[in-house]
Parts: structure tokens; C-alpha cells; sequence
């Protein structure tokens, strides 16, 4: 118990003085509502929906029902929660409530999470340094230290991050109770931790405040929803000095509806857990494979990996920076964070679902060097495993439908109904289950997307180039293959082409009003000649050679066969010519142009809405 806290000690006296605002939904938010200047004829939408109809209201300044679910969930009582737009704006109104501009401190434990001190010198607030040990614990004495007599709000994160160790609950306990000033703990990550929140200790220690969040473990950093829990005096004055609607009725919608399902936040936090340790074991296994087999590109190695109760991993390599930027251009976005104290040369690894972390070790593999066989060896080793097509579904970013109708192939293929023409305007969506002995494929796709894609086929450059078809052809596409590879890539190549053209042509629909037709594709040195036809005449003409027998891990032989698979399953007539010095760039071009095609030939043309683009009268 910390007796010596007194708060009006260390509320800065201009924020007691305060007199708050009061908003019109400060005390009514039922009956013939007249006060708050609103618009009385509801929201400018064309068809509003029970999550929007209301939103001409202002939404309920206190959110009393999100922090009443909120209190129930973490064990504190609703006057201890506060709610904000993200655990950045807790932060700031704690430097508001307690420091002085240039005169008042605050104390931090690097490394550690950045804000604190951005924070702070937003509001010219000084910010003294406590590094942790190079062990990553927090040094006690060290800390206290630090104190002096400006000193007014101690930062702690636990989980830390970027490191994702566990501070030692006694040791954050022992700061709490020697410090008469405030002690923010962060815990961000608590739901991944073994480790309890230290919530329970708010009625024994009333300079304690606690943030978390609803971005990590619940999956809601898109409605930036913040939380701190304190003592009832302590949130009185976040809520004294925050704005008047600080958080927005469909972020608070959103909010109870997960606070209120909390299995579902833990089976999504177990899940990743499970796939912490799938990275964490491959991770190890690639490092023992460079001391064996050196990097043929980056003379790096793997010297350690960080112990984390966090979703996510941080690892130390040599030419980590230089790691990174590669894994960048290919589209894998990991954070460099080895600007700070006792982290250099790493690497931090957010933990995503299996598709995206075996996209990770695929890239990073290519980044290192290995290439054709050498390259598939090292999968082997590393025992990348696909994900199940549950967990496909699961990771797709498509909203799943039935469909009693399913395609009579003998493959099992099913799919999407199409929409009438009554409903063009409807996304042109497909969805492929293909079940041989030889391969198992699930596609997704959306004709009328932004280009969002998940691809995994165990094949890379294969699934490098399938992206371009996405990227560059707008089209939403989540493709995942489980084949034969053991065997050779035919399998899987050819199996794809059919599955990609089955799911395109059931996109396309009866193609009433579409353009029909399409393209040519400059890249580099590279120029490739792609004419596309929906004729519904399938026809490929492919004239292009190559000098590598691969790119990557994709042998060359097989692209005009994944052409050929393509074109005559999207019952299409398509013909590409290419020309160039380098093979990466010239089946790059293929793709693309293959992708700028596609858009071409699908958007609807208003002139001709609801028409065959055909004197046949169809397609």
C-alpha cells in the first residue's frame, strides 16, 4: 500500500480548477431530442442500417455501457474505466493532468514504446531515461534513482515492447509502492502474456494506472479503442479534460460487441500463440541451417531470438536493416528496430496467420539467395506446413455465403451464385474448393476489389507472380494450395490455372455490360503483348522463350502450361508475346499485363449496361 499518495498533490492546480465542458448528452439522450443542434431528419445516407440510422445523435460522452462491460471483463469497477481514441490519448491526458510544461518530468525504462516521449514533448515535458538491464528487466534501483523532485509520471510497458519480454510483477510492485508520483503500467499485450494484469492491485495502490487496448489481442486497432483503469478520482480527471465525444458510436458498437464475446478474443489469442511457436521453431531451425549453409546472397546469421509473451517475435540478425528493405520490395513489411537500446541488428516479427508467416520464411529464404532446388531443400528443412482450408477461410478478408448450387465437376469444385441483373452492382464474387489426389485449392475472389490478396501454393515466385494478377488487376484474390511438391511443381501449377480460371469465368457472370477485350504491358526492358477475349472461346497463343530452366522456385516450363490451364478454364481466348534480356522481368510482364487485361475486359461500360457485348446476342 503506497500511504504516501496524496492526488491533489499531483494534479497540476490550473486542472483542478477546471470547470468541465458539459455536452448536450452530458444527462439526456432519450425523448424529443432538441438540444444538440443535431439533424432531426436522421443521416444523410442512402440506406442507413441498424448500425447507422442513429448516427445523426451524438454518441454518449461517457460510453457508461462499453465501460460497464469493460470494468466486468478486467475485474475493476465502471468509475476505474476510461475509454479513448487509442491508449495514445490516455497518455497524453495523463502528461496533461500531471506535468507542468518546462518544469515537470517524466521517468521511462528504454527500450521501450515511443510514445511516451513523443508525448511528453508535445507538451514541452521533460523525459529522464532508467534503462532496462541488458537482460531486459527492470532495474529497481536504478529506477528509483532516477526519481527527483519533477519527476511526476514513471512509464512502464509490460509486455515491453518492441522486446516482448515481461517486466517482474514485484519488481513493477516495489516501484509502485516507493514512488509517491503517478506509475503508468502499459500492458498493451497482457491477453498474450502469461502473466496477469496487475488490475488487481488498483485498491492498494491509488497512484497506479493501468492502459490497455482492444488493437491487440481483440483484433480492433481500426476503431482505435484505448482503455485505462485507475482509481475512480484519476479517471474523474480523464474525463474532466477529454474531448466531449471522444469516441464514436460505431467504434463504441463495435467495442461492447467484442468486450461482450471475450471466448472469442481468447481463441484468437491461443491461436497465435500456437502460431508464435510455429515462427519461433522454424526461426531456430533457419538458424541452425545458416551456421550449415551459409546465405549464397547476405552474408548474415541468426544471433537470437528474443523471449516474448507478445504476438510477436523479436530476432537479431546481422544485416538486419538491409534484410528488411529486401523483404519490403516484395511485399513483407517487418520493423527494423535496431536504433534502440540493447536491440541492435533486429528485427521485429508481428505474428499473422499461417499463410502470411509462411509468406515471411518463402520471402525470406528468396532475400538470402537460395533459388531453384537449393530453395525448395531448405522449405523441406524448415517444414513450412499449410495452413487448413478452415484456417483459410478464416484469415480471407471475403464474408463467407452458402450456395445451394453447387458446379458438377469431378474435381468437387462449388461457388458463388451470380447476381441477377437486377443486382450489378453487387461485387462479382467466386469461391473455388478443388479436391484431387494430387492437389487441394481454395480461391476467393473479388472482380470488383482493391487488390487485397493472401496466396500461398508453395511456390513463392509463383505466388509473386499470382499477386501481380491481384495488385494490377484490382481483383480482391486469396488463393491456397496444398500439392504435391514432393513430386515436382506440374501439379500444383496446372491445378492452379484451372482453379483460377473456373473461379474467374463464375465472376464474370452472363458479362452483360463489360468491356469484353484488352491490352499491352511495357516492364523495364521487358515488353509483353497480352490480347484478351471473354469470347467464351477458350484459345491461348503463347510466344515467348526462356533462357533459365527457373526464376526463383517456379520452373519456366511450366508457364505457358498455367497459361494454357488458365485460358481454356476461363473459357477465354488469350495471347501473349514477350520480349526481354532478364526472365524475371519477362514472366513479370506476362502477369501484369495478364492483370491489366483482366481489368480492362470487366469493367462494366454504363453506355452498354445490361447488354451482351456481343452482335450474338451471347457470350
Amino acid at each position: 500500500m503506497n500511504k504516501s499518495f496524496n492526488l491533489s498533490d499531483w494534479v497540476r492546480p490550473n486542472i483542478q480548477e477546471l470547470s468541465a465542458y458539459t455536452s448536450a448528452r452530458d444527462q439526456y439522450s432519450q425523448g424529443v431530442l432538441l438540444d444538440a443542434n443535431e439533424l432531426g431528419l436522421g443521416p444523410a445516407l442512402s440506406q442507413p442500417t441498424s448500425h447507422t440510422k442513429q448516427l445523426h445523435r451524438y454518441p454518449d460522452p461517457y460510453q457508461r455501457a462499453l465501460r460497464s462491460a469493460i470494468a466486468d471483463l478486467r475485474g475493476v469497477d465502471a468509475d476505474q474505466v476510461f475509454t479513448g481514441n487509442g491508449s495514445d490519448e490516455a497518455i497524453d491526458l495523463l502528461i496533461r493532468i500531471f506535468c507542468e510544461p518546462a518544469k515537470h518530468h517524466i521517468l521511462v525504462t528504454p527500450p521501450t514504446y515511443g510514445m511516451y516521449k513523443v508525448s511528453a514533448r508535445i507538451h514541452n515535458v521533460s523525459v529522464d531515461e532508467a534503462p532496462l538491464n541488458s537482460d531486459l528487466s527492470l532495474d529497481v534501483d536504478q529506477t528509483l534513482a532516477k526519481i527527483h523532485p519533477d519527476t511526476r509520471i514513471i512509464f512502464l510497458c509490460s509486455p515491453n515492447n518492441p522486446t516482448g519480454n515481461t517486466l517482474d510483477s514485484k519488481a513493477i510492485e516495489q516501484v509502485v509502492e516507493q514512488f509517491s508520483g503517478i506509475v503508468v503500467v502499459d500492458e498493451a499485450y497482457i491477453d498474450f502474456s502469461e502473466q496477469q494484469s496487475l488490475s488487481h492491485l488498483l485498491s492498494s495502490y491509488p497512484n497506479l494506472v493501468i492502459l490497455q487496448t482492444l488493437s491487440k489481442s481483440f483484433g480492433l486497432a481500426g476503431i482505435r479503442l484505448g482503455i485505462a483503469l485507475a482509481s475512480a478520482e484519476i479517471i474523474a480527471y480523464f474525463d474532466k479534460i477529454k474531448p466531449p465525444y471522444n469516441i464514436n458510436a460505431l467504434s463504441a458498437q463495435v467495442a461492447l460487441e467484442a468486450v461482450l464475446q471475450p471466448e472469442l478474443m481468447q481463441q484468437k489469442v491461443q491461436q497465435i500463440l500456437e502460431e508464435r511457436a510455429y515462427v519461433q521453431s522454424r526461426i531456430e531451425r533457419l538458424q541452425a541451417l545458416l551456421i550449415q549453409n551459409p546465405s549464397p546472397v547476405l552474408a548474415t546469421h541468426i544471433q537470437k531470438i528474443y523471449p516474448s509473451e507478445a504476438n510477436f517475435l523479436l530476432v537479431r540478425f546481422e544485416q538486419a536493416l538491409a534484410i528488411q528493405k529486401a523483404l519490403a520490395e516484395k511485399g513483407v513489411i517487418v520493423r527494423y528496430r535496431g536504433n534502440e537500446l540493447h536491440c541492435a541488428d533486429t528485427l521485429r516479427i508481428s505474428i499473422g496467420n499461417r499463410m502470411e508467416n509462411n509468406a515471411f520464411f518463402e520471402s525470406l529464404i528468396e532475400v538470402l539467395g537460395w533459388d531453384g532446388p537449393a530453395r525448395k531443400e531448405i522449405w523441406e528443412q524448415l517444414d513450412l506446413q499449410k495452413a487448413s482450408v478452415a484456417d483459410s477461410e478464416q484469415a480471407s478478408g471475403f464474408e463467407q455465403t452458402s450456395n445451394s448450387e453447387q458446379a458438377s465437376v469431378s474435381e468437387q469444385v462449388s461457388g458463388f451464385e451470380q447476381p441477377s441483373d437486377s443486382e450489378q452492382s453487387s461485387p462479382r464474387t467466386a469461391r473455388i474448393e478443388r479436391q484431387t489426389s494430387e492437389t487441394s485449392i481454395l480461391i476467393e475472389l473479388n472482380l470488383d476489389g482493391t487488390g487485397q490478396h493472401n496466396i500461398s501454393t508453395g511456390l513463392a515466385f509463383f505466388d509473386h507472380m499470382l499477386e501481380q494478377i491481384a495488385r494490377h488487376g484490382l481483383i480482391d484474390l486469396n488463393i491456397s494450395c496444398t500439392g504435391d511438391l514432393h513430386i515436382d511443381e506440374h501439379h500444383t501449377i496446372e491445378d492452379v490455372g484451372i482453379a483460377l480460371g473456373q473461379a474467374l469465368s463464375m465472376a464474370f457472370g452472363d458479362k452483360r455490360g463489360i468491356e469484353r477485350y484488352g491490352f499491352v504491358l511495357p516492364m523495364d526492358e521487358a515488353q509483353a503483348t497480352v490480347a484478351l477475349d471473354l469470347s467464351g472461346r477458350p484459345y491461348l497463343v503463347f510466344e515467348t522463350e526462356f533462357s533459365r530452366n527457373y526464376v526463383g522456385d517456379l520452373p519456366t516450363d511450366m508457364i505457358e502450361h498455367f497459361f494454357y490451364s488458365l485460358a481454356m478454364h476461363m473459357k477465354a481466348t488469350l495471347q501473349i508475346s514477350a520480349r526481354a534480356s532478364n526472365d524475371h522481368h519477362k514472366i513479370e510482364a506476362c502477369f501484369k499485363g495478364l492483370a491489366r487485361t483482366l481489368k480492362q475486359a470487366v469493367e462494366h461500360n454504363p453506355r452498354i449496361a445490361g447488354q451482351i457485348p456481343s452482335s450474338k446476342g451471347q457470350l
